[in-house]
């Protein structure tokens, strides 16, 4: 009797244990999705555009156009401009929480289209920079992205993980998303 409760009591606490470590360790081991910067959507975009002319890439950031909440009780307030050639830009849209800072942005364009592609790559580049991440982490996280379709990279000066992901609105439309998480 005594060996079936101690054998009773060994599995009990193997199912148990994990229990526990999980219950305590949970909030340290999920990382949380936070802003991409704390900046303001302006302040940001003041500051892309600057790097653009600093690079002279030849194109430019539009004037940036407040959109509003897309929808009811909508967590952000969008805002968007269009960065290169007529006919192939790109569109950056900002998503702004209730605090106006920048929690996520997403670039947009015509699939296939050469020049919109490089538009998406040039205005993400200005972004990147913007957000502060050094060349190691630029060159890292754009090298994966190229290779992988998303990719990430902890940016020790915002201290924040960047996650960028590239996926297919529809046969026609790709788009490059920007968010952030806190480990």
């Amino acid at each position: 009797m005594i060996k079936e409760n101690r054998w009773k009591f060994i599995y009990a606490m193997f199912l148990v244990i994990p229990l526990l470590l999980n219950f305590i360790f949970i909030d340290k081991a999920i990382a949380k999705q936070v802003q991409v910067c704390d900046m303001g959507v302006y302040k940001f975009y003041n500051r892309a555009y600057k790097v653009n002319e600093m690079f002279k890439t030849g194109k430019d950031f539009d004037k940036l156009e407040h959109i509003g909440e897309m929808s009811e009780n909508s967590p952000y307030d969008n805002y968007c401009t269009g960065f290169g050639e007529y006919g192939h830009a790109a569109l950056v849209t900002f998503y702004a929480n209730k605090a106006g800072y920048v929690s996520k942005i997403t670039i947009w364009g015509k699939k296939g289209d050469a020049l919109a592609e490089k538009n998406i790559g040039i205005s993400m580049g200005c972004i990147l920079i913007s957000l502060g991440l050094d060349k190691n982490e630029f060159d890292y996280v754009t090298d994966k992205l190229l290779s992988n379709g998303s990719s990430n990279v902890w940016a020790k000066k915002i201290n924040r993980r960047i996650v960028l992901e590239v996926y297919s609105v529809s046969n026609q439309v790709t788009a490059t998303r920007i968010t952030a998480y806190d480990n």
